[in-house]
This record gives structure tokens, sequence and C-alpha cells, in this order.
């Protein structure tokens, strides 16, 4: 985006987001926060200078809702004139209501996991419990208290907080096609 908060260019889940998200919205091509636009604009603001630090900022939402987290940094863009290079803003939105759904392709491989394995790693990287998992997949809980146990014998770890972040760092740096799945089964990003 430009320092006006136009919107140069928006990625597939950008859009997504936009189309669901009630903490942010578009007018005329202009990002907003219709309930926040102090919080946006202050965070465009301490970086359209050309700040290269990433700038962080919370954009609540409903009670029931963690906030959107919202990061923004200058980066190289071509000038409107076709000369060199201008700056506009990178913004990257987190909302931590998705379910990250890592397939299990990229998983498997990595650490010699079965599909089962696998799935249970993908419902820990959400932060699902072993009870939930078990109801979920419709496996008892000593199952997946089994796999789980197969989980940390494979990739090395002892606790489910390591094994999380493992899998997570794993998944990113092997640029994992990760999508995401709105809360309630709507659409993917």
């Amino acid at each position: 985006m430009d320092e006006e908060a136009a919107i140069l260019l928006k990625n597939s889940t950008a859009k997504t987001i936009l189309e669901h998200e009630t903490a942010l919205s578009t007018h005329n091509g202009v990002l907003s926060a219709p309930a926040h636009k102090a919080t946006l604009r202050g965070l465009i603001a301490s970086v359209g200078e050309g700040s290269r630090e990433l700038r962080l900022a919370c954009i609540p939402r409903s009670e029931k809702q963690q906030p959107l987290i919202v990061g923004a940094t200058s980066i190289e863009w071509p000038s409107d004139s076709g000369e060199g290079q201008g700056l506009a803003i990178a913004v990257i939105v987190c909302d931590p209501e998705f379910r990250w759904l890592i397939p299990d392709t990229v998983l498997r491989p990595l650490y010699g996991l079965t599909r089962a394995e696998a799935e249970l790693a993908s419902h820990l990287i959400n932060g699902d419990s072993l009870a939930g998992i078990a109801s979920k997949t419709g496996s008892s809980l000593n199952t997946i208290r089994s796999h789980l146990k197969k989980l940390f014998q494979k990739t090395g770890t002892r606790r489910q907080a390591e094994l999380v972040r493992l899998l997570l760092v794993a998944s990113m740096l092997m640029g994992a096609p990760a999508e995401m799945k709105l809360p309630g089964g709507a659409g993917g990003i």
C-alpha cells in the first residue's frame, strides 16, 4: 500500500481476510479499520518514512475473538514515474482465529510420519487438546497418546510444546503450502 493506505497489491490471503473480516475493510481501494482508525493510521505513519523495521499493532475485534495482529514495514516499490524505486508499505495481517492446515505431504517425509501421526501433528499445531483430537478423529484417547509418543520419538522431542514449535518451524522452512481455514468451516485461504 502507499502512505495513504491505498492498496497497491494484495495476495489471495489478504483478499479472503478482507472478504470475511469486519475489523479491517477496504473502501475505494483504501485499507481501513473502521472501529480503530487511529491504530491503523499510527501503524502506517510509523513506517511511512522508509523505516525497514517491522512495526506491530493489534486491531481488537468482538469480545469472543482474539485481536488481529497487523504488521507493517517499508519496502522498495517501482516508482510511479517508472524510473528507479520508490517506497511502499507491506502490511501483514495475522488472524489467530484461523486454523492452519499443514498438508501431510510436508510433515510425513520430513520425519517419517504415518498419516495418523501427521494428522495428529496438524491438530497439535492448532492447539487442539488430546481429548479434542480423539473426539474429532473418532479415535480413542489411548490411540492418540500412542501416536503422540511416536511423534516424540520420530522428532527427538520430549514435550508437546517443544514438538509444536519444531513442527511449525519445519513447515515454515520447507515453504509449506499451509492453507488456513476460517473458523466454522467457511472457505479457506
